[in-house]
């Protein structure tokens, strides 16, 4: 299996004094995923059904989204 995982973050930090910072973050991320055809290992057997996913190749998209609140303490 191989693939990509792209996405950008960014973020803002508020100083209330030198030492203490709230802040916040965000990312979004698409994943790009891709596996070729699996094969079989000698005397290796799959259910009828199933045989079909071990000789095609797959591909797959997913996105996701990440918020995060943090608190930080600057010595």
């Amino acid at each position: 299996m191989h693939g990509w995982n792209v996405g950008p973050t960014l973020g803002l930090d508020y100083y209330i004094t030198k030492l203490v910072s709230v802040g916040v973050d965000t990312n979004a991320e698409v994943l790009f995923l891709k596996r070729p055809p699996l094969a079989l290992q000698p005397g290796q057997t799959v259910a009828p059904q199933y045989a079909s996913l071990y000789a095609d190749s797959g591909s797959s998209i997913g996105a996701g989204f990440v918020g995060v609140a943090h608190l930080g303490i600057h010595f």
